[in-house]
Formats: structure tokens, sequence, C-alpha cells
């Protein structure tokens, strides 16, 4: 952050998870699946819910020089989003994993509902 002004977030996949709330959830608790450790790892290098969230969006579009496409909602962009079944701002960051996906829009259209 210092030498940027922004970190893109993902996964390590297939070392890690693809999950991106289980990406969120590591940046911000600082903590494994478990909870682990009590009180997170170097809470130093946490990230604020809100820089995590832009992590994950416009930031990894930024990284892959998208963001003229991709990684927020604005006009001109591909409107992919989803919705989910908790406020990731202020759900406690031990059920940040739980989170499920409730519908699914690529470029503006519903290709995904539970």
């Amino acid at each position: 952050m210092q030498q940027n002004g922004y970190i893109p977030l993902g996964s390590d996949f297939p070392v890690e998870s693809i999950n991106p709330f289980y990406t969120f959830h590591a940046a911000v608790a600082r903590q494994d699946a478990k909870n682990y450790p009590e009180g997170g790892f170097q809470m130093e290098n946490a990230l604020s819910r809100e820089d995590a969230l832009r992590g994950i969006t416009i930031w990894a579009a930024k990284s892959n020089f998208e963001e003229g496409e991709k990684g927020s909602i604005e006009a001109g962009k591909f409107a992919d989003f989803i919705l989910v079944d908790r406020d990731l701002m202020t759900v406690e960051p031990s059920e940040m994993r739980a989170t499920q996906v409730l519908s699914t829009y690529v470029n503006g259209k519903l290709v995904y509902k539970k």
C-alpha cells in the first residue's frame, strides 16, 4: 500500500481456495479458515474492509490494465456483479467465509440465482 497506493487481491489457487470470500477474510482478519491465530497474524498488515473490497474488485482490474472495463459499477463497464446473503462491511469476521452468493450478473444479465 505504501509503495503503490493499492493492493490487488486474489488467490494462490490451487494452493489456496479460489473463493473470494476466503481472500476477503484473510485480508481483513488475517486468520485461516479456523479463525487462527486468535487476534489475527501480523494485524499491522491487515486491510480495512473497504480496501479488501477494492482489492478484489477495482484494484484487481487495475493490476490487469482492465479498470476501464471492469472492477466497479460505472456507465460503460461490463456490469459484472453478485448479490450476497450478508454485508461483508459489518458481519463478524468469523462469518465472512460463510458468505453465499444469491445471484450473479454478467454484463448486466442474470446468469445465476439461488
